[in-house]
């Protein structure tokens, strides 16, 4: 039996979209709401190609990029729970952010400034596979709460909860270390990893005063996500309500401009050069 070339080629090119289509159902894309903005806060958004005002209830999409100021802090948390911290003086990018067949995998650089992060192990949305990268130093997470801290020679990481596989970038030596709870390491530029030591007085300060209240917002959102797509619905119609507005108002600065610019009335012609349809030739 032969097979005609152009029902193979039809054939194939179905297996091929169907092919494409199951991927992108396997590789959803996991997306992300600030709940809460304070002081200065920008964002940069996959879709914007401009910095603007970070908002309560604004979404955040992969390539998304987060900065604070002097005085901004963020938290962002995603739709399956995982959460982050975003403190003063930072700069994140969302490298990945994604829903696989079988596991969560996000992927952050953080260029300055500190992150907290809260990531749960195992939900309903698979296992996760969590990576905070910064120019020193590379951690691969499965499930825990830690902090790390960047400045520009020197990167700090210290774990509240579970564990952190941590490696130096461009240092001496390749050997990964495992960081575990209430422990701490740090890698300065150049260098390899220090060994693993307890929490610092500043470390163990910020987990009492910051991470531990952090950590109850985050669980109270993730019994209750609807509240945090209530956030993002309410920014979605303020959002919309500010656009119509803009545009109305636009609508009306043109609509006076083109007035103004209309030529005015010709003067009014006296009666009597005023010229009359029933006027015989001669009368003119």
């Amino acid at each position: 039996m032969k097979i005609r070339p152009t029902k193979f080629l039809l054939g194939l090119c179905l297996a091929v979209i169907c092919g494409f289509l199951q991927l992108q159902a396997a590789q959803r894309r996991m997306t992300a709401v600030i709940t809460s903005a304070q002081g200065k806060v920008q964002v940069k958004t996959a879709i914007t190609s401009e910095w603007e005002k970070a908002e309560k209830g604004m979404e955040c999409y992969e390539s998304a990029k987060i900065k604070t100021g002097p005085t901004g802090s963020a938290e962002v948390v995603f739709n399956d729970g995982t959460a982050l911290k975003i403190e003063k003086n930072s700069f994140i990018t969302i490298q990945k952010s994604r829903q696989k067949r079988t596991f969560r995998e996000f992927v952050f650089d953080l260029f300055n400034g500190r992150v907290l992060s809260n990531v749960k192990k195992k939900n309903k949305h698979g296992k996760a596979k969590f990576y905070m990268n910064t120019p020193l130093c590379a951690g691969a997470v499965r499930g825990t709460v830690f902090v790390v801290d960047h400045s520009s020679d020197t990167t700090h990481l210290a774990v509240y909860d579970g564990a952190v596989e941590a490696q130096a970038v461009n240092g001496q030596g390749s050997d990964s270390v495992k960081v575990r709870e209430n422990t701490q390491t740090k890698v300065l530029s150049g260098q390899a990893l220090e060994k693993p030591s307890g929490l610092s007085a500043e470390f163990a300060d910020y987990r009492k005063n910051i991470a531990e209240l952090f950590n109850r917002r985050v669980e109270g959102y993730r019994k209750n996500m609807e509240k945090v797509r209530r956030m993002n619905k309410e920014f979605m119609e303020k959002r919309q309500m500010k656009n119509k507005n803009q545009l109305q108002n636009r609508q009306n600065k043109y609509k006076d401009l083109m007035q103004k610019r209309a030529p005015q009335n010709s003067p009014a012609v006296p009666p009597e050069m005023q010229i009359h349809p029933d006027m015989d030739t001669e009368d003119r």
